[in-house]
């Protein structure tokens, strides 16, 4: 299954420093048609800004970027979007599909 068989398309925020990493990551997601990208974030508070305004169901998040980054971060955005699933990567490799998530943030899975 693609995401393209979906009723609604996949909202995606993607959020890395890296541009040619961050381009690549829009144009191939961008191909699917079950996917809408709800915005790219060169930062940390770029991401919280997108995150906010609602409607994701995915965030790619590099851990490392300029400025508020990392697990505290995730965190935060993890607050404000409980439902999401969270792709986590660092150098351009992705390290976790959300099956870590909550134990890298000290939460537990509800229900």
């Amino acid at each position: 299954m693609n995401a393209s068989s979906l009723s609604s398309p996949i909202r995606v925020v993607v959020a890395d420093d890296h541009p040619i990493v961050l381009a690549g990551l829009v144009g191939i997601l961008s191909s699917d048609p079950g996917i809408r990208i709800g915005g790219q974030a060169e930062d940390g508070q770029k991401a919280v800004e997108l995150i906010r305004k609602g409607g994701v169901d995915v965030l790619m998040l590099d851990l490392a970027m300029p400025g508020r980054a990392g697990l505290s971060l995730l965190r935060q955005l993890l607050d404000d979007l409980p439902e999401a699933v969270v792709v986590l990567a660092r150098d351009g490799r992705i390290i976790d599909l959300n099956a870590n998530t909550l134990a890298l943030t000290g939460r537990e899975r509800e229900g």
